[in-house]
């Protein structure tokens, strides 16, 4: 149950760490890379959270077995077996593949720069994605969520 803990607690941790991010520093200096850091922060906030949810479950053997180093295997056991229990749909996901896609992405960029108030992450071809701070926002209220609802459920029922 620690590894439960702790997970839920870096998670709310690290959205607390990614809204400031985005609220007062990026406000601040208005540099465009922070968007990215702060999607990371929130995406590596929403991994820990869905890894609470199934250490949780796991500990109780409500689901099955799951590749811990693989979070595609963990997100599929997340999404077939405790999305409808936790209150989930499928768009309270999408926000994950998208900062999923964007982490990706950043990896794999061949140029990224920053215009104005927006950044943005190409490929050899100049294909990519823009990060702007209001789809920021948005995606950080998502995260923010879902750890909540999470934390939630596992704090209700010890």
């Amino acid at each position: 149950m620690d590894k439960v803990l702790d997970n839920i607690f870096n998670a709310q941790k690290r959205i607390k760490t990614a809204d400031y991010m985005l609220t007062m520093t990026y406000e601040t200096v208005k540099e465009p890379k922070l968007l990215l850091t702060v999607l990371n922060t929130a995406f590596i906030a929403s991994k820990e959270a869905m890894d609470a949810a199934l250490y949780y479950e796991r500990h109780f053997k409500r689901i099955p077995p799951f590749n811990e180093n693989s979070f595609e295997s963990k997100l599929d056991v997340f999404k077939r077996n405790l999305s409808q229990k936790y209150g989930m749909k499928l768009i309270d996901f999408e926000f994950i593949h998208y900062l999923k896609k964007v982490t990706r992405e950043h990896k794999e960029s061949a140029v990224e720069f920053g215009r104005k108030e927006n950044f943005f992450i190409m490929d050899e071809d100049y294909q990519g994605e823009k990060l702007e701070s209001k789809e920021v926002k948005e995606i950080i209220l998502n995260a923010k969520l879902f750890i909540d609802r999470i934390y939630h459920i596992i704090s209700n029922k010890k």
